[in-house]
């Protein structure tokens, strides 16, 4: 290590968002500038940020990292940006370095490796266990990448820092679960209480925060975690701590390999054999092999026919697969008889004021041919007359004269791509200048679509915007109008229809009399509705099994009053009741909404009178609809009078049974007072203040269940 920069303000240069690819560019132009106080350069530059960094949106999301592939050793992108996951956070820039070092993920693109978890390149880091290790494809990749020039920064001798001390326990002994939650969550997180089986902390740590559900990052414990009494956690699982004492074991050399066949059949070439080191691999903090891993010898030593020339077509054709200044050239033995025709320059479309001049004593001329390989000059070794010749939509002067330099000039623009060679006759030398002004490129922004998320069902794939040319070529986004740069989009993508997928049972009921009770249901994996063993559901994320119960079923219940008397004629009446939904802990009253509307108890009923006398009752009562509550909100009224059965009313009310009077007042109801009182404007979650932010509270369901925390915004 080179450096270490530690901010936590504003830093010139420097702009970090949510967007990590955003962060990523400007990260990478802000420590290309950046040396030690001894003036020394780092070969690499790692971010550790406590943003929530997202590849496709300024915004959260699961991204956890973001670098720039086999961009070690270059100024501008050898950089990553890695999100702090806490003692994960060591995995996170494991991958992100890989993918510097030419590493691709493990199962995508052209790697022959399957896509499979427990690998630190897989495409979403959680491991089966907590021992993640490299894939033979990175290791590939990795040795493919320092094979190459690209990899010079890193054959000097480093700066020797002091010895490290490294702890000897396991980190799981330093750090228990509640602070890898604090480290992964925040201050206030802690391991989650309602785990269905202790030994699950060691498969994926699931922390809380302030009585919120349960999260997680879908990475197991540390090495080391308690997970029970005289239990840790060892590769993904719970185990006894006595019968894992495990002994360090040195590593062993396997035996060499066959030689190789020669590098060259004549002339001097090479062989090699090669051993690995996992015979055993060392474990447990054992010692590495010593000795080198790869033997050599030479071989084809005989001398090589000087009539055969296709060893040196060989050799130089190990260079065709390299650019110069940005370009592929065919490379063929050098000899004598290298007559013929030679490419000097390919113009590019838009192109004006060309000229083009050989300046050769011996005999060269110039020749010009279109993209697909069709000569407007000088073909097929006939050399045409001085004069003007029409290519690429504009005119081109050709100029031959004795003693003089052959030219070719054209004002141009071209509209498409011309190809400058030199026709030469024998071994001789020539010199061919030119010059003409490019014109802008010409590009606009189009989408470019990744492959679905998902190997079969539903998933998500994202379209981003990137700059191509009118030949679709990418193209660096300096070319396009940055203002009217797309936004990154993610769009919904169907595969083949799953198998394999989680299945869930019903959630277990609810005491509502018991606040802090769980609900639980059984999840398993299924393979066309027959179950599995879980671990072939990998891929897909686990459902929880565990639940509180809803605050509905358990802060609130109902309250009944007496029934009425029966009331009405001949035979047939009915009885009413009060019914208010009640905190069960103080006795306040609230709106029905709090209580669980499926249990509400009925107000009114059905009753039977034994006789009825219409004699004896010349007159009834007349109850009126209930008025409104008084100011202080405690009573309501209505008029009730005594009326004659033909609908005269009565003065005096003598006529009508004075024990049958309906109430003419009574308490304010939930439907009225309590109503009125707080207009239906209440958080039925504890969650509310936590969460609504303004653009949730535009959704119905956050506007209505979150409705005074939402006031605010």
């Amino acid at each position: 290590m080179n450096d270490l920069v530690v901010f936590s303000l504003f830093q010139p240069g420097l702009t970090l968002s949510h967007n990590a690819e955003n962060s990523l560019h400007s990260f990478c132009q802000w420590q290309s500038t950046i040396h030690t106080a001894k003036g020394r350069q780092h070969d690499h530059a790692v971010l550790v940020t406590g943003l929530d960094i997202c590849s496709w949106k300024d915004g959260p999301c699961d991204t956890l990292g973001y670098a720039p592939i086999s961009g070690m050793c270059s100024k501008y992108r050898s950089c990553t940006v890695n999100e702090d996951s806490g003692l994960a956070l060591a995995f996170t820039v494991a991958h992100e370095i890989g993918h510097n070092f030419g590493m691709v993920h493990d199962g995508q693109g052209s790697s022959p490796c399957r896509r499979k978890r427990g690998t630190i390149m897989s495409a979403s880091l959680s491991g089966l266990d907590s021992s993640l290790l490299w894939s033979d494809c990175s290791r590939r990749d990795l040795a493919k990448f320092l094979d190459s020039p690209r990899s010079l920064c890193l054959t000097n001798e480093p700066y020797s820092p002091d010895e490290l001390q490294f702890p000897d326990h396991l980190p799981g002994q330093l750090y228990d679960a509640d602070m890898q939650c604090r480290l992964q969550f925040g201050t206030k997180s802690k391991l989650c209480e309602h785990y269905p089986r202790k030994g699950e902390v060691c498969r994926a740590l699931w922390c809380q925060r302030n009585g919120r559900e349960c999260e997680t990052k879908f990475l197991p414990a540390a090495e080391g975690t308690p997970c029970g009494k005289n239990k840790w956690c060892r590769k993904g699982s719970c185990v006894d701590r006595k019968l894992d004492a495990q002994k360090a074991v040195d590593g062993g050399w396997s035996p060499f390999s066959q030689w190789s066949n020669c590098s060259r059949p004549c002339g001097g070439g090479l062989m090699f054999r090669e051993r690995r080191c996992d015979s055993p691999t060392p474990s447990n903090g054992g010692s590495y092999c010593k000795g080198e891993e790869s033997e050599y010898q030479i071989c084809g030593t005989q001398e090589c026919n000087p009539d055969n020339p296709e060893y040196h077509i060989d050799q130089c054709a190990t260079f065709n697969k390299r650019t110069v200044k940005g370009k592929y050239y065919q490379w063929k033995p050098y000899g004598k008889d290298l007559g013929g025709y030679h490419e000097v320059i390919k113009i590019p479309p838009n192109s004006r004021h060309i000229n083009i001049t050989e300046n050769s004593e011996y005999p060269a001329y110039l020749a010009l041919q279109d993209g697909n390989g069709r000569y407007y000059l000088n073909d097929n070794w006939v050399l045409d007359w001085p004069g003007r010749y029409t290519a690429a939509g504009t005119v081109f002067s050709y100029r031959r004269w004795p003693g003089q330099p052959e030219s070719l000039v054209a004002k141009g623009p071209t509209n498409e791509e011309l190809t400058v060679e030199v026709l030469i006759k024998g071994n001789v030398e020539t010199e061919v200048n030119y010059k003409f002004v490019i014109s802008a490129i010409e590009a606009d922004w189009k989408m470019l679509n990744s492959s679905c998320s998902v190997t079969c069902g539903n998933g998500t794939f994202l379209s981003r915007p990137v700059c191509k040319t009118f030949t679709e070529e990418i193209t660096n986004d300096s070319f396009c109008n940055i203002i009217t740069k797309p936004h990154t989009e993610l769009h919904s993508c169907y595969e083949a229809p799953c198998h394999l997928k989680w299945t869930m049972g019903e959630w277990s009921p609810c005491d509502p009399d018991n606040c802090e009770q769980m609900q639980r249901r059984d999840v398993f994996c299924t393979d066309q509705g027959r179950k599995v063993h879980r671990a072939k559901c990998a891929e897909h994320v686990r459902p929880t099994d565990t639940r509180k119960c809803s605050n509905k079923q358990c802060s609130y219940n109902w309250h009944t009053g007496s029934w009425s008397k029966c009331r009405g004629t001949c035979s047939s009446g009915f009885q009413t009741r009060s019914v208010t939904c009640r905190h069960i802990t103080d006795g306040s009253v609230k709106s029905f909404s709090h209580c669980n509307q499926d249990s509400q108890p009925p107000h009114l009923r059905k009753c039977k009178i034994d006789s009825c006398f219409i004699q004896q009752a010349p007159a009834v009562w007349l109850a009126g609809p209930w008025g409104k509550c008084d100011d202080d909100c405690q009573n309501e009224k209505r008029n009730v009078t005594c009326v004659k059965k033909f609908g005269d009313l009565v003065q005096g009310s003598s006529l009508c049974d004075p024990a049958l009077k309906p109430h003419s007042e009574r308490n304010c109801t939930s439907f009225s007072c309590n109503f009125l009182k707080d207009s239906g404007c209440e958080d039925f979650y504890q969650w509310c203040p936590l969460s609504t932010n303004e653009k949730l509270c535009e959704l119905k369901f956050y506007a209505t269940n979150c409705c005074i925390s939402c006031k605010k915004f």
